[in-house]
C-alpha cells in the first residue's frame, strides 16, 4: 500500500494542546487551578529552536564588537536590552527557552518569563518543555478542524 498523498494534503490538522499541572506555581494562580497550557511546535518553530543558540551567539558577538568600538557600558546596555547573558549559555538551555516561548498558550510566555521560570523553578521549566517536545513529536491531530465547536442544531419553527 502506498502513501495517499492527495488524501493527506486534503486532511485538516490541528495542533495538539495539553494542560500541564504546575502545583509549584499555585501561589500565582489565585483561585484558578495551576495549569500551564502548551501546544506542539510545527516544523518552522522547531527550526527556530534549533537555530536559537547560533542566533544568541551572533547577538553576543555583535555586542562584544560594539563594546570594543564604544566601551563596555554600551555592551552591557545592549546585552540587557536584548536579554542575553554575558557568559555563554548551554545550548540545551537556550533551545528550551525558545521551546517554552513558542509552545506556551496560557499563560503566554516571553523570554523574560521563560528565564525566570528556568531560574526559580527549573523542574517546572523542564517538565513544560518536555511536554511541548512530546506533543511536537506526536505531530498534529488529523481529522480535527480549527472551528470553535460543534454547530448547534436548528430549532424547529
Amino acid at each position: 500500500m502506498s502513501f495517499e498523498s492527495q488524501s493527506f494534503m486534503r486532511e485538516k490538522f490541528q495542533r495538539r494542546i495539553e494542560e500541564v499541572k504546575v502545583p509549584e506555581l499555585a501561589r500565582w494562580y489565585g483561585e484558578a487551578e495551576p495549569v500551564w497550557t502548551v501546544h506542539g511546535l510545527n516544523g518552522a518553530e522547531l527550526a527556530r529552536v534549533k537555530a536559537a543558540p547560533q542566533s544568541q551567539r551572533a547577538v553576543y558577538d555583535l555586542a562584544e564588537t560594539l563594546a570594543h568600538a564604544t566601551g563596555t557600558e554600551v555592551q552591557e546596555a545592549l546585552q540587557k536590552l536584548l536579554g542575553i547573558d554575558q557568559e555563554s549559555l548551554p545550548e540545551d538551555y537556550v533551545k528550551r527557552l525558545e521551546i517554552l516561548t513558542l509552545g506556551s498558550i496560557d499563560p503566554p510566555c516571553d523570554k523574560q518569563l521563560a528565564k525566570r521560570i528556568a531560574a526559580v523553578y527549573p523542574v517546572v521549566f523542564s517538565r513544560l518543555t518536555e511536554k511541548i517536545l512530546e506533543l511536537s513529536g506526536m505531530g498534529q491531530e488529523p481529522g480535527k478542524s480549527n472551528d470553535s465547536g460543534e454547530t448547534p442544531a436548528s430549532a424547529t419553527p
